[in-house]
């Protein structure tokens, strides 16, 4: 656990670096926003804004900020974590609202190795027993260079898959263009529950003052349905209403006789596709409910077509996320699926951490074991 931040500034001024530390995402130097910029358009995830919220309405007491820069003050990486109640666990800052994470780097800087191996001579320093990051992208750069410090800095490594990602790369700013691509089942059974709606209506909106008329409304919805009620209630409306300023929000509601029936959240950032290095918006599927009632009439289906066309033919975006999951109705409506992986990571230079990894090693042992056993049965 760091104690104060001279200290670990002191500590952290090795090869040319500084590394100092920070118990809020406020006292980051504002030099560093043009890297959190950089890192947003990987996702609104990796957003100054979104770990703001983390902070602010979950992580109050135990934020811990890791950063470097070069001798000249350039950033170069941010860590965004948070500590364990008694401070001898680090993890990731994100939790089950976030569907992805990564360390921020500097695109240009010429050795992130030499980036990572500083960072983890201040890390060790703290003598914490376990340290954890995810969700990630486990075919980036970042995971691999992470996932290799660790271990040459004696941790006892596990790597873990952390959820499914579905995702659609958008070819044409024509809804019709990527909807004749659908399963015909899909498709039949959205027509003919259209036809059997009498009266219904959508609304769809990027407007900060209509999404703040409209959230209690999602909210009602939300309440009613099958999800499970938010730990953090106001962590959800904080983070409408901040991204809705920045007009990144969309809200959709859906109306039977009047009466609210469903509801969706999505973001639309500005980003790239990895793969192409495509610069464009990207559409993130964030939030979807219905009240039970109308589960017969599939408003929550007429709904998210809605919310595609929109997207699609508004915001011209090159990608559509469905963000975590493998749920099986993600299937109806994209292509492609990538996956999100973890790493925990035990200190084996202390006591706590040695017996963590030891009983990691036995258990996964067994587990192979069984395993083959299995397999030769």
């Amino acid at each position: 656990m760091i104690a104060d931040n001279s200290y670990k500034t002191q500590l952290g001024q090795l090869d040319s670096y500084h590394i100092k530390t920070y118990h809020s995402i406020h006292d980051i130097p504002e030099a560093f926003n043009s890297l959190f910029e950089l890192s947003s358009k990987r996702s609104f995830f990796c957003s100054r804004e979104w770990f703001t919220l983390l902070e602010e309405n979950i992580y109050q007491d135990s934020v811990l900020i890791f950063t470097i820069a070069s001798s000249k003050g350039r950033p170069l990486l941010i860590l965004p974590c948070y500590e364990s109640s008694d401070g001898r666990h680090l993890h990731s800052l994100a939790n089950y609202y976030s569907s992805f994470y990564m360390p921020m780097v500097a695109s240009e800087h010429s050795q992130p190795a030499a980036l990572f191996d500083a960072l983890f001579k201040t890390i060790n320093a703290c003598q914490y027993h376990l340290v954890s990051f995810q969700p990630m992208d486990n075919m980036s750069s970042e995971y691999s260079f992470l996932l290799s410090t660790l271990k040459n800095n004696a941790y006892y490594t596990e790597p873990f898959f952390t959820f499914g990602n579905w995702f659609e790369k958008i070819q044409s700013c024509v809804f019709t263009d990527y909807y004749q691509q659908r399963s015909s089942k899909l498709k039949n059974t959205i027509r003919r529950k259209e036809k059997k709606l009498s009266d219904y209506e959508i609304k769809i909106t990027s407007d900060y003052d209509e999404i703040k008329q409209l959230l209690p409304e999602y909210q009602k919805i939300y309440s009613s349905s099958w999800k499970v009620e938010e730990d953090y209630p106001l962590f959800i409306e904080n983070m409408v209403l901040t991204f809705a300023k920045m007009g990144q929000l969309r809200i959709g509601l859906a109306y039977i006789d009047k009466v609210p029936a469903a509801a969706q959240l999505w973001f639309v950032s500005k980003g790239f596709v990895d793969s192409e290095k495509k610069a464009g918006n990207i559409a993130s599927i964030y939030k979807l409910a219905y009240d039970p009632q109308f589960k017969s009439t599939s408003i929550g289906s007429i709904l998210t077509a809605a919310m595609f066309a929109s997207v699609i033919e508004k915001d011209n975006v090159i990608e559509i996320d469905y963000l975590t999951g493998d749920d099986a109705y993600k299937k109806d409506w994209m292509g492609q699926r990538r996956e999100r992986w973890g790493i925990v990571a035990y200190n084996k230079k202390t006591l706590r951490g040695m017996m963590l990894a030891i009983k990691r090693t036995i258990i996964n042992a067994l587990k192979k074991s069984r395993l083959y056993q299995w397999s030769r049965a």
